[in-house]
């Protein structure tokens, strides 16, 4: 009978290990995952070859209380910069917004980034405004 009982745990411990590595390699790859989430649509940009015009290019979009304007550098066929130029927000409202989305998109190389909340409409007009500026310089908002 003790030999039985060994053998259940012994079977019982390999069994949680092997669960526990199983978790732990499933998580790494989620974590890389969600790297190349950000990364994601900068890889298919590249992968169809697609480029921007180099340059400066003004856009505008609806935000929550009037148009907001930005500005967007292309170096070398990629997003380079956002400064968003004008607008009628709630400073206090909109500052993370006005601050976050435009170096987001520069980090990721597209404007399909999380909105701020509390400032959604905020954070669409951005956006909106640098879909804006992608297809004057060439682009096509839907590869980015």
């Amino acid at each position: 009978m003790k030999i039985k009982n060994k053998i259940i745990l012994l079977v019982s411990i390999v069994f949680v290990i092997t669960i526990l590595i199983s978790v732990k390699h499933h998580s790494e790859e989620d974590e890389v995952r969600a790297y190349s989430g950000n990364a994601y649509s900068f890889t298919e940009v590249d992968k169809y070859n697609v480029t921007l015009k180099d340059g400066v290019f003004k856009g505008s979009a609806e935000g929550f209380n009037g148009n907001i304007t930005v500005e967007m550098s292309v170096e070398d066929g990629s997003i380079v910069g956002i400064r968003v130029t004008d607008h009628n927000e709630n400073e206090t409202i909109a500052k993370q917004a006005l601050n976050s989305i435009p170096k987001e998109i520069v980090k990721n190389q597209t404007f399909n980034v999380d909105s701020v909340s509390s400032a959604t409409k905020t954070s669409n007009g951005i956006k909106n405004a640098v879909k804006d500026c992608i297809k004057q310089a060439g682009g096509n908002p839907n590869d980015y």
